[in-house]
């Protein structure tokens, strides 16, 4: 069985190593954000994580956080005073996508609307556009999956001191096991994963314009380190 595939309480490696450096890199945002800004008290929207959503519940109550909002294809529940992690987390992972079938008093919310510290989503690439950028209520948005965010969206979010994060970074964590031995140490795997991204992204932030841009000057940089010429264009959507 591949690395990746390893069963772990609540999910695969493969899950788990993704919300390690979700959830590694808004801490990292939120830090940088000065003022005793941290995940610690936080309230949270988790939209679009998957498989991997049992493990980030989890993983954002240890960090003290509040998930306040969890929107999956079957729908979107809220509660602002924050969910029951351990609850959540068992329900998600027998029900799947189903767990955010709404009820009543959440029929019709749109996730990205909720008010809340932090944004993880991933459901859909471009799925926040720069019209919807100009309204989000969060400080920093993590992507769980690929390019939820388009170009136009970055530059009205970074005008309104709207953090968002890189997707090529924040869903790196799997990369770390790809291509390791089956023997490989999952704990490794995970430690290794959590000190690389918060690296990238300790080194993204620090870009005058945004994080963004400060990480494909990173990946760059690194490129022109075994080819002579660039791809053309950025990862953005």
């Amino acid at each position: 069985m591949p690395l990746l595939d390893t069963q772990r309480e609540t999910g695969t490696l493969a899950d788990e190593l993704l919300v390690v450096g979700a959830v590694v890199a808004a801490e990292r945002a939120l830090a940088a954000q000065g003022a005793g800004a941290s995940l610690d008290g936080s309230t949270v929207t988790i939209e679009g994580a998957g498989t991997a959503g049992p493990a980030l519940v989890l993983a954002l109550a240890a960090a003290g956080a509040k998930v306040v909002c969890v929107a999956t294809s079957a729908g979107t529940i809220t509660d602002p005073e924050g969910f029951e992690p351990k609850e959540l987390s068992e329900r998600w992972k027998a029900e799947g996508e189903a767990v955010a079938a709404p009820v009543e008093a959440a029929r019709g919310a749109a996730a990205i609307e909720v008010p809340a510290d932090v944004l993880f989503c991933g459901s859909r690439t471009g799925m926040i556009d720069h019209t919807a950028a100009g309204t989000l209520p969060h400080k920093v948005v993590v992507p769980i999956g690929p390019a939820p965010v388009t170009t136009r969206a970055l530059a009205v979010a970074h005008r309104r001191n709207v953090v968002v994060l890189p997707d090529f970074v924040t869903t790196s964590g799997p990369l770390v096991a790809w291509d390791a031995p089956p023997e490989s140490a999952a704990d490794g795997c995970i430690n290794d994963a959590r000190q690389r991204i918060d690296e990238l992204v300790a080194a993204a932030l620090e870009h005058p314009e945004n994080p963004t841009l400060g990480a494909c000057s990173i990946a760059e940089e690194f490129l022109l380190t075994w080819q002579e010429r660039l791809p053309f264009g950025r990862p953005m959507a």
